[in-house]
């Protein structure tokens, strides 16, 4: 393999190490931000491209994609920039392995993955892209190779290369990776829509749970013909062990008309959720211990090591004012401490002031002088205190920190001296209902704090008679208001609005109980602003929103079937895993009150 000649080029911060891979227009380097001391995943344009203006342009349609997509399962982009005649994007370097290698690791275990680790791989993808459909951004290109999962395991879903931004459009070429690619995509790239890439995860799904994709040929061509017209094999042919529930999930997202298939990530994901609860898959007995999928990134992590980033990754580039560095004669870009000039006192040297300009280190010396005449004017204030019969400060032996319990903001030890004896400690409150919900479904969550006793310090020897001290007051900070509207229509829909005047989090919210139960986390965002709301749908039909309702709606677009649609009737809510209240159907009000 011929040496890459971008190997250690700079482009602005961001200097190329190594080649990570490459695809049909552009490759992918490992880099270093030299200013940040972090590595960077660099994409580049390759070199037969770099002069064609299409490609450029569909370059900087990539980074305007993922620029708007800010998912904790998404990749992110760091920077889009030209530097040497150069287009790049400087993204998330993220430390791991890609799904389709650790696949590959069990199959050469003559293994499968786990059941539950497939469920939340498959979850955490699919919210993904539903969090990049609700903003026009179809990935077009999704396969294991391109689904990174880190150091814990953790799915991100990376390289939008290929992705449609539904206010461009695209030519209609044919684009994507055989073997994943939708039969509506294998015909032409225009004419793929968000279960397209639905599709592709049934691809995987396939591949999970058979350890082999379901559609192969020698020819690509071949593989497209075979996508858009033969039936899959089913799973359970391949693998006997398969429930009925889980083949119908997988043959289900694998259907050829797209409106036939899953209409969300969260609607497939629940499925396979209720799948392998119906019947789990059981396991094969292996022959020697099972590796997790943490273990398996880290073996795929050491077939390539990170070197160490170094101390100075960019030289420093002397400047007439600044004397005090010099070239080194050693290694190019290496800057060391001149030799510093003039004589220094034992207490400079102990304080690591060898290698410091001398301009510097007079101002080092004011400082430390400045500080040695605070500590004087401290200590003669504290001794008049002392003195003075109205005194309220007692001189306390050493004791170990042990007598005196947990650390009080209120307590402030110097010098030998309890400013502040009081050392009660300050548990935070608990949130309960104060009452059963109203009517009208509305709760209050009041804080309500716990008495515990007041630590008393060890017997000190005083030096003279010292009066008690007031307890100071514990200024405590105003509670946060959230102000919730929960609204439904029929069996259509279920509306979360945020009224509050700050943001509300999201991920601890719980609507319902059971299997159709939505958890905040579901609709893939952390706070919810106000006025925005997230929403969930009849999986079928042309469900309605509620009457009367108007609000940004965010997150992912959530479906329930028949069986899982609980705002039919009374529901109840939970926060931080308390029950705060009931909601009847149409509209609920929620106010919760917590102490910050």
């Amino acid at each position: 393999m011929t040496e890459d000649s971008l190997i250690g080029k700079q482009l602005d911060e961001y200097r190329l190490e190594a080649v990570l891979g490459h695809g049909g227009m552009a490759r992918v380097y490992r880099g270093v931000d030299v200013r940040l001391k972090r590595y960077v995943a660099i994409k580049v344009i390759d070199a037969p491209y770099q002069t064609d203006p299409d490609y450029a342009f569909r370059f900087e349609r990539e980074a305007q994609a993922i620029a708007q997509l800010d998912h904790p399962y998404i990749v992110r982009l760091y920077r889009y920039g030209e530097a040497g005649g150069l287009l790049y994007m400087a993204m998330q370097y993220i430390k791991g392995a890609n799904l389709g290698d650790v696949l590959a690791s069990y199959r050469a275990d003559k293994e499968f993955i786990e059941p539950a680790d497939a469920q939340r791989i498959i979850r955490e993808v699919c919210l993904a892209l539903d969090y990049a459909h609700s903003q026009g951004v179809i990935h077009r290109d999704v396969k294991p190779a391109n689904i990174i999962l880190d150091q814990q395991g953790r799915a991100i879903l990376t390289d939008f290369g290929l992705a449609l931004l539904i206010d461009f459009g695209t030519r209609g070429e044919i684009f994507g990776s055989p073997h994943y690619m939708a039969p509506e995509q294998a015909i032409s790239s225009a004419a793929a829509v968000p279960q397209s890439d639905l599709y592709s995860i049934g691809v995987i799904l396939y591949e999970m749970f058979t350890g082999q994709v379901p559609f192969d040929a020698e020819l690509p061509l071949d593989i497209a013909r075979m996508h858009m017209t033969d039936p899959p094999r089913p799973p359970r042919e391949l693998r006997p062990a398969i429930s009925p529930e889980l083949e119908a999930v997988i043959l289900k997202a694998l259907v050829k008309e797209p409106e036939e298939r899953y209409a969300s990530g969260a609607a497939l994901a629940d499925a396979l959720d209720r799948a392998l609860q119906a019947k789990p898959v059981p396991a094969a007995l292996p022959t020697a211990p099972r590796r997790t999928i943490p273990q398996r990134v880290a073996v795929e992590q050491a077939r390539y090591p990170l070197p160490p980033i170094p101390a100075v990754v960019e030289a420093a580039v002397p400047q007439p004012n600044t004397p005090y560095l010099e070239r080194a004669p050693g290694p190019a870009g290496t800057a060391v401490p001149a030799r510093s000039s003039g004589r220094l006192s034992q207490l400079e040297r102990m304080i690591g002031l060898g290698g410091v300009s001398p301009s510097r280190r007079r101002l080092y010396r004011i400082f430390i002088g400045i500080i040695l005449l605070s500590g004087l004017f401290y200590c003669i204030g504290v001794a008049a205190l002392a003195m003075a019969p109205s005194s309220k400060i007692s001189f306390v032996t050493a004791t170990p920190a042990a007598t005196f319990g947990p650390i009080v903001p209120n307590a402030t030890v110097a010098a030998g001296l309890i400013l502040s004896p009081s050392l009660t400690p300050f548990i935070p409150p608990t949130i309960t209902p104060d009452s059963s919900p109203s009517a009208t479904g509305t709760s209050t969550l009041t804080p309500t704090h716990t008495a515990m006793p007041t630590v008393t310090p060890a017997p000190t020897a005083t030096a003279m008679p010292s009066q008690t001290p007031a307890p100071i007051a514990t200024p405590v900070p105003p509670p946060l208001v959230y102000n919730l509207v929960i609204a439904t229509r029929d069996e259509d829909s279920l509306f979360v609005i945020n009224e509050s005047a700050v943001e509300f989090p999201l991920g601890l919210l719980r609507l319902g109980d059971g299997n159709g139960a939505i958890n905040g986390t579901d609709w893939g965002i952390d706070l919810l602003a106000n006025g925005a709301c997230v929403a969930a749908w009849k999986d079928s039909g042309k469900p309605k929103p509620p009457r009367g309702v108007t609000c940004t709606q965010v997150g992912a677009r959530l479906t329930r079937d028949g069986l899982d649609r609980f705002w039919k009737s009374d529901f109840n809510v939970y926060y931080s895993g308390k029950l705060i209240g009931t909601c009847r159907p149409e509209r609920c009000s929620i106010n919760i009150t917590v102490q910050s």
